[in-house]
């Protein structure tokens, strides 16, 4: 099984997939399996990696990174610009795959407050 899922986003942010976490293992560790992911597809553009599962809800949650076509361009990682939409996405996905929440370095706290979070679509 992969330690990340990539989630097409069908909204009018800047990213065309959303790259989750979806244990403790950080996709950051996976570059050269998503790129290959992404290749297949043949995108080329802004990702949005969603760390929440590997990195905890912190200040470095998020990154973003430009793909080329074939590889991720390191010098594009940073940390980028949120809006309200981007974390409704991730709300989203994460109430449609409750099975992974528990995966992840969350407190039992910040557990229970995903799995009842109001809000999203």
């Amino acid at each position: 099984m992969k330690n990340y899922k990539i989630q097409k986003v069908n909204t009018n942010i800047k990213y065309e997939y959303i790259i989750f976490a979806i244990n403790d293992d950080s996709p950051l560790e996976y570059l050269q399996d998503i790129e290959k992911d992404l290749a297949k597809k043949n995108f080329k553009g802004l990702v949005l990696f969603d760390l929440l599962l590997s990195n905890g809800d912190e200040y470095n949650r998020y990154v973003e990174a430009y793909f080329n076509g074939k590889f991720f361009e390191q010098t594009s990682f940073k940390g980028p610009t949120l809006n309200q939409e981007i974390e409704h996405i991730s709300i989203n996905f994460f109430k449609k795959h409750p099975e992974f929440i528990d995966k992840g370095v969350l407190s039992s706290i910040d557990i229970f407050k995903i799995k009842n979070i109001r809000g999203g679509n």
